[in-house]
């Protein structure tokens, strides 16, 4: 009777590792000027960046809650240190390159759990001259599936930037099929600025179409989005908001964010 039980277990813990082996929970989220104190001003003068270390710090916290239970997280609107000490919060492994936006600062980060291998990051070519904020990683799962990350913050639609958006678009989306008919798993995530259902084409489905009439900021529209290959099925979606309302002050966005985070839980095939 032992040995069955045991056996049984065994089984039942065996399937459950199969079943489940492939998912992969993903968050994106910008987090609205996140630079140390310390960073140069610059271009962020004036900007709403914390004003000091103890604003600084309570951020950092506050940001970790928001996507404490994801195995990776893309943000904007970072720099190097804010990345490093996000990673630190939640005990995460970090992918960070400097881009060539040199108006505004901000860059893009990526963070790994630790149950997720980090295999490489980096740019990537065919991107790097019209879309100054990317990154790129290629993580594994437990099970050896691999799976490729870009993560990228789009500039806004506005006036002429509006022809450099529809670029940044058509070179992401070439470049992405490429990929994706060479047989690999595709996320792109990040701050798009801009809405739609088939930013990318119809051949991804956007993880931010599962909630009706998401928004994913205080702007009120939805921004940011989780564009998967066909070989990735979404399975869960949630918006999580800043605990201050609907009309924060300018305290509250310093210390927390404008934008709400987008968490996907995915399966890949």
């Amino acid at each position: 009777m032992k040995r069955h039980k045991l056996t049984t277990l065994f089984l039942a813990l065996f399937v459950c590792s199969i079943s489940y082996s492939g998912e992969l929970t993903v968050s994106s989220l910008n987090a609205y000027f996140c630079f140390s104190p310390d960073y140069p001003a610059g271009s962020l003068k004036n900007t709403p960046r914390p004003e000091t270390q103890e604003e600084y710090v309570r951020k950092i916290s506050n940001l970790s809650t928001l996507v404490n239970t994801s195995s990776i997280v893309g943000l904007q609107e970072v720099e190097k240190q804010s990345v490093a000490d996000l990673a630190t919060e939640l005990k995460f492994k970090q992918a960070f390159v400097k881009g060539r936006d040199t108006y505004t600062a901000q860059d893009v980060g990526i963070l790994v759990s630790p149950n997720v291998t980090l295999s490489s990051h980096g740019r990537v070519k065919e991107l790097d001259k019209l879309v100054t904020k990317h990154l790129l990683v290629k993580v594994k799962l437990s099970d050896g599936t691999k799976v490729n990350i870009l993560n990228v913050h789009l500039i806004r639609p506005i006036g002429e930037a509006a022809t450099k958006h529809a670029a940044q678009l058509g070179v992401i989306q070439t470049w992405a099929e490429t990929l994706i008919s060479q047989g690999e798993n595709l996320i792109v995530m990040g701050d798009f600025n801009a809405t739609g259902k088939e930013l990318l084409g119809a051949q991804f489905r956007d993880a931010i179409n599962e909630v009706p009439s998401a928004k994913t900021g205080l702007f009120g529209k939805a921004l940011d989005h989780i564009y998967v290959s066909p070989s990735i099925t979404i399975k869960t979606v949630q918006i999580k908001q800043p605990p201050y309302g609907k009309k924060p002050n300018d305290l509250n966005k310093r210390l927390w964010t404008d934008h709400f985070a987008v968490t996907a839980v995915v399966d890949v095939k």
